[in-house]
């Protein structure tokens, strides 16, 4: 979510979590719209949907940390799910 040049607040990004796979969608601009970003599956479907959404955006290093850390907060998604913190590895 990110304030546009009118002061309105919009979302850019979405990660859907369904049943069997984690999809995402990037805001484009007006011109443009939504793209699907990923549809992942599989045995870490939470890492690659954000590390697909991480590299669409050419996330620095430094902004990869936060971008996992709001992704846990906003959507509830445990560290372990993210790939991030402790359980990731274990």
């Amino acid at each position: 979510m990110d304030t546009d040049d009118d002061g309105r607040r919009r979302i850019y990004d979405l990660l859907l979590f369904l049943p069997v796979s984690v999809a995402v969608l990037a805001y484009e601009g007006d011109g443009e719209g939504w793209t699907v970003v990923a549809n992942e599956s599989g045995d870490e479907p939470y890492r690659a949907a954000i590390d697909a959404l991480i590299e669409h955006r050419d996330y620095e290093l430094e902004e990869e940390g936060a971008v996992r850390e709001l992704v846990e907060k906003f959507y509830g998604v445990t560290e372990e799910h993210l790939g991030i913190g402790d359980g990731a590895n274990g």
